[in-house]
């Protein structure tokens, strides 16, 4: 029940007409304000050579900043004048759209989706329709539609080239906080729970499921019981991962629905490598775990973020590791030897509760 605690209506200053601007002389920014205190999302360029990343320099101030990987430097900064806080962030596969869900005004009632260029830091699109802060986004793995997974129950598919809305997906258990395509983009996994609209605050009485959806009819064809707080395919669509309430993160098999292996961690966020064999999951003590999906045996555990973990993403070959953090670093490591390459930004002093080893370079 971690994340659906954690993500509660945000506090909006302004509206979201984000318009946005290059400094002179960019440099990285502090990204140390907004949803967390940090980096809130990271992605590899579809080229390889920059990274990407996404986060608050100035309160409420929404910034992308483009770090070139050879040399260190930051190269490029987008940052918005409107300020307004968002959530629940995501880079298209290719790494040329962002998405982020927000507020429209102060009065909690009109949100908002909104698309932005990483190239050129223009708004693309600003879709309302949710009525409560929408907790996940997740492209299609051909970009062309985007899922919106929202508190108010319901998930919705927008059109990514027009920013229409496709269809409305109402979760009849509660709030939807977690989606995630399967790579063919036929189906549609999401976690929901009802726990903050029961009278009890005993988590025992709260309904939680696994929804399966059919993208094209907008129906649930398979429901699982499970209190989770995170859902990702593998790439070939053959395993589903579950991150659940207990700290532990549970193997899918996609064909019979049943678990196949779990393993103890924190699991959020969770991803997989390009060739599925490998499973990156944040740890305690602010760690990575890299995991061999087929054993379950931790291959490496990579040291260094002294603040929780909010964004891991692999390099398209699958040999280099980049993490956002709330410490306001990027780190970049090699996935065979677990080394620390680079790290990025300015580092936050480390927080009284969290403790783990290692420096930034």
């Amino acid at each position: 029940m971690r994340k659906i605690v954690r993500y509660v209506p945000l506090i909006v200053v302004a509206t979201a007409a984000c318009l946005w601007s290059i400094p002179r002389k960019p440099a990285a920014p502090q990204f140390g304000y907004g949803p967390g205190k940090g980096v809130d999302c990271v992605a590899f360029s579809a080229d390889g050579r920059t990274i990407i990343a996404a986060g608050f320099d100035k309160p409420a101030v929404l910034t992308i900043t483009l770090w070139d990987i050879a040399t260190g430097k930051s190269r490029r900064t987008f940052s918005s004048n409107a300020p307004v806080l968002y959530d629940g962030y995501a880079f298209s596969r290719d790494a040329r759209t962002l998405v982020a869900g927000g507020s429209l005004n102060t009065d909690f009632e009109h949100f908002t989706v909104t698309l932005w260029d990483v190239a050129t830091g223009k708004t693309l699109h600003a879709m309302t329709g949710h009525t409560k802060q929408t907790d996940d986004n997740e492209f299609s793995p051909d970009g062309r539609t985007l899922a919106s997974a929202s508190q108010d129950q319901s998930i919705m598919l927008w059109d990514v080239a027009t920013g229409r809305l496709v269809r409305t997906m109402y979760d009849n258990v509660g709030m939807v906080f977690a989606a995630s395509f399967s790579p063919d983009g036929h189906t549609l996994a999401s976690a929901s729970s009802n726990y903050q609209l029961i009278n009890s605050r005993n988590p025992a009485d709260a309904i939680n499921t696994i929804d399966l959806w059919d993208v094209a009819t907008g129906e649930i064809v398979r429901t699982l019981p499970k209190d989770v707080s995170d859902v990702v395919f593998s790439p070939d669509g053959h395993t589903l991962t579950s991150t659940n309430s207990d700290n532990t993160v549970a193997l899918w098999d996609v064909s019979t629905w049943q678990v196949i292996r779990t393993f103890a961690d924190e699991g959020y966020p969770v991803v997989f490598s390009p060739d599925g064999r490998t499973l990156a999951s944040q740890s305690d003590n602010n760690a990575i775990h890299l995991i061999d999906v087929a054993t379950g045996k931790v291959l490496q555990t990579l040291t260094g973020h002294t603040d929780s973990v909010t964004s891991i993403a692999f390099s398209r070959d699958g040999n280099t590791l980049a993490s956002g953090s709330n410490d306001n670093t990027i780190r970049m490591w090699d996935v065979a030897t677990g080394k620390l390459l680079k790290s990025f930004g300015v580092p936050n002093p480390p927080s009284d509760n969290t403790g783990s080893s290692g420096s930034s370079p």
